[in-house]
């Protein structure tokens, strides 16, 4: 599970930010020992449109391909020279600056700490810490540029000092790929602790509208038990669904491989009778819809971390209540898996049906200074009187995170053109002829 995520010099997020996942203390309590806090299961960033929301998401995303090494990869499987990177670019010195991305981990009660800093051609520094029972860090490794430059005695194991350091891979991946099932010092359980969260304990639904229409066939595979939970949920949803069932069957890819594929079908109701229906009739929210429950039920059945941008996309405030309470709630969350989610929906700071969807320390907001960096901010850095009126309070600006808007200048781009168009202009948007164009 996610503790902590620290960001510095990506995209709009210049100075180091933290996302921090542990709860906060309350007043009169003794803050909890190092080694018994846990991380909390949700977390939701507020923030106007272009604060920085999305960009937290994406830092962590790339955090991941970069220890998966995937941007690297080209057709042949040859790694690339540097680094590709989005640096904060409104500087004059950051898009030369180094970039930093750590998380501080907790895995079946072991406590670790893994990051790298990385400029446009190289890895400058690489870590990994555990923490002992007792809170004490330990090195696992450390990296300064192309050399170990803390190692633990006897090296991380047998091969350590046959590794070929190359200047743009980390060595997190390097180690994934060469760890010997049979060596199973400490050094190397935290390894694959480490890369096994990246690798399959952290699931990221970046910004989308559901499934696209015309994709009537997925690839995968969607047992009988998965079907009933879909169904229950969407019915559950008063989308007008009554079931839905899936076909499977599988097709030769372009290289001879056999993929499996799933096409879905949904049983409607309407006038007494029965109607089977495509994915590509349905809307976009029952696409969200299925696409958002399909990752949850994997993630809440392993315990694992969902990162969603943009939850209420497509969603009406009560389905994305409703998500949420899901993962905070301990009888349909036993395994402790966390959601983490940007959104615009005020809604959700408040009440929905008599409860409160989110604690004061799983709310966090977004928002741009002056010189367009991303500051990232909880909101138990408020004193709150009346919990009551989160939302009310953050939609009039008192915490901030919400867009200054410009009436007259709004009211004027979207004003009637006061020049006729020209009737030979008969669609809305004509492209120029070359050369014709004013300016540069």
């Amino acid at each position: 599970m996610l503790l902590s995520f620290r960001v510095t010099n990506h995209r709009s997020l210049r100075d180091e930010q933290q996302l921090l996942l542990t709860p906060e203390g309350r007043q009169g309590e003794e803050p909890p020992a190092p080694e018994s806090v846990e991380p909390l299961r949700v977390a939701g960033i507020f923030g106007a449109n272009a604060s920085g929301k999305s960009n937290i998401v994406d830092a962590l995303r790339f955090m991941v391909l970069q220890v998966r090494g995937y941007p690297r990869r080209g057709r042949e499987e040859e790694p690339a020279e540097g680094i590709e990177r989005s640096p904060f670019r409104l500087d004059h010195d950051s898009p030369g600056r180094p970039s930093t991305y750590v998380v501080d981990l907790l895995d079946d009660g072991e406590r670790h700490t893994y990051g790298f800093v990385i400029d446009d051609t190289a890895v400058v520094a690489e870590w990994l810490f555990r923490y002992t029972a007792d809170g004490r860090e330990e090195v696992v490794f450390e990296r300064d540029g192309d050399e170990l430059s803390n190692e633990p005695e006897g090296g991380l194991f047998p091969v350590s000092d046959v590794i070929e350091i190359e200047s743009n891979v980390l060595l997190m991946e390097v180690f994934a790929k060469l760890q010997p099932k049979s060596f199973d010092s400490t050094e190397m359980r935290s390894l694959r602790a480490v890369s096994r969260w990246f690798t399959t304990g952290l699931v990221i639904r970046q910004r989308t509208f559901g499934l696209p229409r015309r994709r009537v066939e997925v690839p995968g595979h969607c047992d009988r038990i998965t079907e009933k939970r879909l169904s229950k949920l969407l019915v559950a949803a008063d989308t007008g669904i009554e079931d839905i069932q899936t076909e499977s069957f599988s097709r030769e890819m372009r290289d001879g491989r056999e993929q499996e594929f799933v096409r879905w079908v949904f049983r409607h109701r309407a006038s007494g009778h029965e109607h089977v229906l495509g994915l590509e009739d349905q809307s976009e929210g029952t696409q969200a819809l299925m696409d958002l429950g399909l990752r949850a039920f994997s993630v809440l059945d392993r315990g694992r971390t969902m990162v969603v941008d943009e939850l209420d996309a497509s969603l009406h405030t009560h389905l994305s209540a409703r998500l949420i309470e899901l993962f905070r709630d301990p009888r349909t969350n036993p395994r402790g898996a966390q959601l983490i989610f940007t959104s615009h929906d005020a809604a959700l700071l408040g009440r929905i049906r008599g409860g409160e969807v989110l604690a004061r320390d799983q709310i966090w907001f977004s928002e741009k200074s002056p010189e367009g960096a991303t500051e990232l901010y909880p909101l138990s850095g408020y004193e709150v009187a009346d919990e009551g009126a989160r939302a009310r309070k953050y939609l009039a600006g008192r915490y901030g995170a919400v867009p200054f808007v410009d009436d007259d200048l709004f009211s004027a781009a979207l004003a009637a053109r006061e020049d006729p168009i020209p009737d030979d202009s008969s669609a809305p948007y004509r492209r120029k002829a070359p050369g014709r164009s004013k300016g540069t």
